[in-house]
């Protein structure tokens, strides 16, 4: 009888040690799969040790476009002219992609390098994501145009997103803003991107709705560059075939420039050299936004000191 009992014992506890065994077996297979899963559909190697620092929050490069990508007032005058002067012919996205390229002066200096570095970031999957946010009063395509030819200079997509003016002249253009002033919450909401993403703001004016504990602000020094009308009809008629007489065109087409109410103020060798530093100096920013968390305001302008003129940074207050 001893016997009997001692085997129906050994046969509950086989049982039941086997039991525990299935499940906990069955539970590894399904985490596992799990895992298997989530690498497939996101690509990325979550087994990686770095996968945290790498993915969690979120980074994202969020630039202004007039005056901290390029100075394009005087450009999109002269475009406006060549519009109105040669017509359509002349006026495609390959033609306005020859058109900055032939006047690489508004744009900001080595900024085709800094986009190339953001775009390597964002292959790594450190960058999530590169847009602009404006309040240019032109036409939603004139950003498109300009981002364009900055595609065609790096070889793919460089902005991901446009958010364009909350209105322009009277009409609402973005419908995600909730006002003409930038903000992180217009950012986000038209964005949709995570609460803590961690965000790298360009532009080159103070935008105080902007500041916050996940925003690395860089206020950079506005570039603007000037030339004269007749300087840019002449480099235009000598590198572009254009059925008129160079003089006719160059009339026609300062003629036109002059209706806006803009002055042309040409830039001094030392500006040009202050707008090489602010460019390095915002290439530095860039690098150390990617090492370190956000929460950092920094400011890039000309400061007077005694010996003359320096660029210097300093946290805003």
């Amino acid at each position: 009888m001893n016997n009997v009992g001692d085997k129906i014992i050994n046969i509950v506890s086989f049982w039941w040690k086997t039991s525990w065994v299935n499940i906990c077996i069955t539970i590894t297979i399904t985490i596992f799969v799990l895992w298997i899963m989530v690498m497939i559909l996101t690509g990325v190697n979550i087994f990686s040790p770095l996968y945290m620092y790498k993915t969690s929050p979120h980074k994202i490069v969020v630039f202004d476009l007039d005056e901290t990508l390029g100075s394009f007032v005087e450009l999109g005058m002269f475009w406006d002219s060549i519009k109105n002067i040669l017509g359509s012919e002349y006026t495609n996205q390959d033609d306005f992609n020859d058109l900055m390229k032939l006047f690489p002066e508004f744009s900001r200096p080595n900024i085709i390098d800094i986009l190339k570095y953001l775009v390597k970031k964002r292959d790594r999957k450190e960058c999530s994501k590169i847009m602009i946010y404006t309040n240019n009063q032109g036409p939603r395509s004139w950003a498109q145009m300009i981002t364009e030819y900055f595609d065609s200079r790096i070889g793919k997509k460089v902005f991901d997103q446009i958010i364009a003016a909350f209105r322009v002249r009277g009409k609402s253009v973005e419908l995600c803003r909730t006002s003409h002033d930038k903000s992180v919450d217009d950012l986000i909401r038209c964005t949709r991107i995570p609460q803590n993403t961690q965000i790298c703001f360009l532009d080159d004016q103070h935008h105080p709705m902007m500041e916050d504990n996940n925003v690395y602000y860089i206020n950079v020094k506005p570039y603007t560059h000037s030339m004269s009308y007749e300087s840019m009809a002449n480099r235009y008629y000598e590198n572009i075939h254009v059925d008129m007489p160079k003089k006719k065109f160059e009339t026609l087409v300062v003629a036109h420039m002059k209706r806006y109410s803009y002055t042309v103020t040409l830039k001094r060798k030392m500006e040009q050299e202050v707008d090489q530093i602010i460019s390095k100096q915002i290439m530095f920013h860039l690098e150390d936004f990617f090492k370190e968390p956000a929460n950092k305001n920094k400011t890039l302008k000309k400061k007077k000191t005694k010996k003359g003129r320096t660029l210097k940074n300093r946290s805003k207050k």
